[in-house]
């Protein structure tokens, strides 16, 4: 079902109905398409932005699991109990914390995060990445797609 090798930093190539599709099918298409419909309900007076945290904080068995964004927004993620727990056990999470605050802090100044929101006549997407191979960055839907399934194929060595 897995056939090993391929090139430098790719992905072995997957079953698709082991890690990367479940991913895709699951999660991906249907948050996208979820985002493009609140865009089009939000337009002309309203903008939807979208982020996705990568950072391992509880361990990188367990990756970016879910809420590991709230310690990291609050400044809770080094307290000694479960902030530290959720967010602290990776290294970066005070860089991951400071991007996120920043973030969120513009958004809530400005009415942006800093990148372009989620526009329903827009081909090219982008969405802010928080943790995982960068403290932050801005990516296509496309590739911070392909860089997620990367993540999950490393995770689970397939």
């Amino acid at each position: 079902m897995i056939e090993r090798g391929g090139r430098a930093g790719q992905c072995p190539r997957v079953n698709r109905t082991s890690v990367v599709m479940p991913y895709r099918v699951m999660v991906a298409e249907p948050l996208s398409a979820w985002a493009l419909a609140r865009a089009a309900a939000a337009s002309p007076r309203g903008a939807v932005y979208r982020y996705r945290v990568d950072h391992p904080g509880a361990g990188a068995e367990l990756g970016a699991t879910h809420t590991v964004e709230v310690p990291l927004i609050f400044g809770s993620w080094d307290d000694g109990g479960p902030g530290e727990r959720l967010a602290g056990h990776a290294p970066g999470a005070l860089e991951v914390s400071g991007a996120l605050v920043t973030a969120w802090s513009a958004f809530m100044r400005d009415g942006s995060p800093g990148w372009a929101p989620e526009r329903p006549d827009e081909a090219a997407r982008t969405i802010g990445v928080f943790g995982g191979a960068a403290t932050f960055a801005i990516e296509s839907e496309d590739a911070a797609l392909t860089r997620r399934q990367q993540d999950l194929c490393t995770r689970f060595r397939v």
